[in-house]
């Protein structure tokens, strides 16, 4: 074997290991894609957030994303904390100019 074939074989095996914990990851995370989220009640997201029920009110009347199930609305975690980010972003930036 050549000594450019030796390199070769050597950079495909360290790619190889160093690509094998990404595709582990990537399937995790295709993995938890194609799982349905769960719904969440007012009271479930309150007691996970530590607020008061009246407090996700509040919020969903500022456009906190639900989905309504009869009466009741419905709301997905993950869907909700990105709102809360790009929701808090705003705040912080009017909060900090007021206090200049």
């Amino acid at each position: 074997m050549s000594i450019d074939a030796t390199i070769d074989e050597l950079v495909r095996a360290a790619v190889r290991a160093e690509l094998e914990p990404l595709r582990a990851e990537i399937a995790k995370l295709r993995e938890a894609a194609a799982a349905p989220a769960q719904r969440l009640t007012t009271e479930q997201l309150a007691q996970l957030w530590q607020v008061s029920e009246a407090h996700v009110r509040n919020l969903r009347k500022r456009g906190l994303p639900c989905c309504p199930v009869g009466e009741s609305p419905r709301f997905v975690l993950a869907d909700c904390e990105a709102w809360l980010r790009d929701e808090a972003a705003p705040q912080t930036l009017r909060s900090t100019r007021g206090a200049a």
